[in-house]
Order: structure tokens, then C-alpha cells, then sequence
């Protein structure tokens, strides 16, 4: 084969794995709403929950009515995500410090069950886990103002089920605890 039908062969498999990627992301987000209409982290602050029925790794079936009535913190979270992964220990701490106080904490993980699991052994966390598929997951994540996809996207929703905060990224912490104690005051 000579240097030029190599250089053809990588540019035709190239724009072919291109047009294949293409489609499969079309594929994906066919049900999706468009990113431009999609709601962003600061529209939905102030925004009631949206409904929501996820299964937790345990089997069981997570709802937004179970959480009714309780301050709530929802992690969204992947195992590949480092941030994520760092972050984690501190919100497990804060759960079960607070739990008394009427905290809940949720973590949805956007990843394979069987990777979920291993971390989890690995790390353990006090409150439960729910497990979505990526393309599911990622409607979740819009429908929640995370249209650009980024992990950790944390929410601090109130007693009332209405959103008060959104944290895009890795929190330490002392940010944790100090958006948990906003809450709580906005929680009444």
C-alpha cells in the first residue's frame, strides 16, 4: 500500500467513525430537549423539584414524594469523576451528622451499575445511591439545569421541595456544610 492509500484509508475511516459518533449522540438526545431550551443552573433556582423515579442500587425504587417534607442535597455524580469521588466522604459525613436534624441526601449516579457497586465497596456512603443509564441520566441532569453535563452538580432543595441552590463542580467541606446550613434556614 502505498503512503497516499494510507493516508486515504485513515481519512475515509476517520470521517466514518466521525459520521458514526455523530449519530449515535443524535441517537442519544432524540428525546432530549434542545440545549438552547433547556433550563440552566440559575433558572432553576426557586423552581419546584421536578418529579423524578429512579432505582437505587439496593433494588428499590427512589422517588421525589419520599424526600417531601425534609431539607434534601442531590449529588450527581460518575465514578470516573474524580471531583466527584473526592467529594463524596464529606457529603457521607454531613448525611449522617444531620440525618437527626431532618437532612436528606441523595446521590444519582449517571454510570454502570456494576461500577457503582465496586466504588461503593470501596467507599462506602450513608445515604442511597440511585443508578440511571448515561442517555437517561443526562435528560435527568437537563431537566435539573445541568445542560452542559458537568459532574459533581449538586442541588439543595428545601423542606417545600423547592430549589435553592445549585453548585456546578467539586464543593470542599466547609462549602458543603455552609450551603447545608443555608439550607436549613431556608427550610424554616
Amino acid at each position: 500500500m502505498t503512503r497516499f492509500q494510507s493516508f486515504l484509508l485513515i481519512v475515509a475511516v476517520s470521517a466514518l467513525a466521525g459520521a458514526g459518533g455523530f449519530g449515535v449522540q443524535r441517537w442519544l438526545s432524540a428525546d432530549d430537549p434542545a440545549p438552547a431550551t433547556a433550563p440552566t443552573p440559575q433558572s432553576v433556582v426557586g423552581q419546584r423539584l421536578p418529579d423524578f423515579s429512579l432505582i437505587s442500587l439496593a433494588g428499590e425504587t427512589l422517588s421525589r414524594q419520599q424526600f417531601a417534607g425534609q431539607p434534601l442535597i442531590i449529588n450527581l455524580w460518575a465514578t470516573w469523576c474524580e471531583p466527584c469521588r473526592k467529594e463524596m466522604p464529606d457529603l457521607s459525613l454531613l448525611a449522617e451528622e444531620l440525618a437527626p436534624e431532618g437532612l436528606s441526601v441523595l446521590g444519582i449516579a449517571l454510570d454502570q451499575p456494576g461500577r457503582v457497586a465496586e466504588f461503593l465497596a470501596a467507599t462506602p456512603v450513608v445515604y442511597p445511591i440511585a443508578i440511571t443509564e448515561t442517555a437517561e441520566g443526562m435528560r435527568l441532569a437537563r431537566d435539573l439545569g445541568n445542560r452542559q453535563g458537568v459532574l459533581p452538580y449538586t442541588l439543595f432543595v428545601d423542606a417545600d421541595g423547592v430549589i435553592q441552590q445549585v453548585k456546578v463542580g467539586v464543593m470542599e467541606e466547609t462549602e458543603i456544610r455552609r450551603r447545608a446550613a443555608e439550607l436549613f434556614q431556608a427550610s424554616g
